[in-house]
């Protein structure tokens, strides 16, 4: 049996997409979380998920590259009461 791309399972892959995304991780495992996200019929279509999701915020923010103030703070108010963020709103 093959190794899965980039020598990681899917839950790896998903676990980092978004620092890839973000560009936060170290060369090495970029371009292994890369090689799956990209190669890997399961994760490729979450990967282009994201990828609309981010396209759309930037669109809906008139293309200054992030969300309007008010939808990160609904975002985070959202998230704070599934206790998933904490009071500083941060993760």
């Amino acid at each position: 049996m093959a190794p899965p791309p980039g020598n990681l399972t899917c839950a790896e892959a998903a676990e980092r997409v978004f620092e890839w995304l973000d560009g936060e991780l170290e060369e090495e495992m970029a371009t292994r979380v890369g090689t799956h996200l990209e190669t890997c019929a399961h994760c490729y279509p979450m990967l282009r998920f994201e990828q609309g999701f981010r396209e759309a915020v930037t669109r809906a923010a008139g293309g200054i590259g992030g969300a309007p103030s008010e939808l990160e703070s609904r975002i985070l108010k959202a998230l704070d009461a599934e206790g998933e963020v904490g009071s500083t709103g941060s993760t």
